[in-house]
């Protein structure tokens, strides 16, 4: 038995938690003020980065507009768009997911158009 217990330890690799870090895991927070914003999220999105996307004080129909851009971006970059409150959205690039089971609550909650629902 001891044999076999040396051996195994020699197949034990430790893992350094910093060999996971990437310099380009940054999240970036933007607060869209108009439409032309989406194209800045998009932008992020197209260089890999991770955006929360916070409409809180903006009207209706332009945050409708700007989540519809920033949803067709994910999608033809396969990306991810979730909701994580009423009006605070994070939009994934391909590489990252993005999981949780918030989306019903928020839903119920969201002061944004029924639409936004199929994010």
């Amino acid at each position: 038995m001891q044999m076999n217990r040396e051996a195994k330890e020699q197949n034990v690799v430790s893992f350094d938690k910093r060999q996971n870090y990437k310099p380009n895991s940054e999240v970036y927070v933007i607060k869209p003020v108009e439409f032309d914003d989406a194209q800045t999220v998009s932008d992020f999105l197209k260089a890999g980065k991770t955006i929360v996307i916070n409409m809180e004080g903006v009207q209706i129909d332009p945050a409708q507009r700007i989540i519809d851009f920033i949803g067709g971006a994910c999608y033809g970059l396969g990306g991810d768009l979730k909701a994580i409150s009423a009006n605070i959205f994070i939009a994934a690039p391909h590489n990252i997911e993005v999981s949780g089971d918030l989306r019903d609550e928020i839903l119920n909650e969201s002061t944004l158009s029924p639409q936004l629902g199929k994010y």
